[in-house]
């Protein structure tokens, strides 16, 4: 296990803010370096991406997944986190987080829909944290490869222009977003970490010719 510490958020919020602020990006080139202490993800946009606020029949398990793709250099970027409560002790949380590149074919998409079909490769980096909700503690340890298969329909009920330069730290994870991009809102449907997937929200995104950067790094010890 790699790491034991305290959480310096509250834990009940983590997920709800997980859904709220995540930004998927298209990956004009996926870099991944694993340190003793943390795993850091590279992208750098252009093209179209999608993303999705993964919910279950379980109002209590669910969150959030971002997958991209570089037209030019047919690479895939995904990342995403979940929780759900722990089943062999009510007084704690799962968290499952990931972020790397998978293959290309695992992702078809336009700026009117979107298919991913994958379980994560042995070589994606996956933690998985129980955290105690009485007290802020949390176990790491290197996840199970998770499976997804969700499909998007935009309905443009909803569109958006953003351009945004942030930082966000959110537990283990810290996430560094600077670019610009357009989308339009999606309902999402299928299934993730073989959870049937109740109607989902999502969007679909362009950066249209612009370049978008991305870090998400996963710290593995305090």
């Amino acid at each position: 296990m790699f790491a034991k510490t305290k959480f310096h958020t509250i834990v009940s919020g983590f997920l709800l803010t997980l859904i709220m602020t995540v930004t998927a990006v298209p990956a004009h080139a996926v870099t991944a370096n694993t340190l003793s202490s943390a795993t850091v993800t590279k992208i750098l946009v252009s093209g179209f991406s999608a993303e999705a606020s993964l919910v279950g029949a379980d109002i209590e398990v669910g969150g959030f997944l971002a997958v991209s793709q570089d037209r030019i250099a047919n690479t895939v970027a995904l990342d995403f986190g979940y929780s759900f409560p722990d089943p062999t002790n009510s007084d704690f949380l799962i968290i499952v987080q990931g972020a790397g590149q998978i293959p290309s074919s695992a992702l078809t998409i336009t700026r009117e829909s979107a298919h991913v079909a994958i379980t994560t490769p042995d070589s994606f980096f996956l933690l998985r944290c129980a955290v105690n909700t009485t007290n802020g503690e949390y176990i790491c340890e290197p996840g199970d490869p998770v499976s997804f298969d969700l499909t998007w329909m935009g309905n443009d009920f909803s569109s958006v222009w953003e351009k945004t330069k942030r930082i966000e730290t959110l537990g283990p994870v810290t996430t560094k977003f600077e670019g610009e991009f357009t989308g339009v809102s999606a309902v999402v449907n299928g299934t993730w970490a073989d959870i049937p997937g109740a109607v989902m929200s999502g969007r679909l995104l362009d950066t249209q010719g612009k370049t978008f950067y991305r870090e998400v790094t996963i710290n593995t010890t305090p």
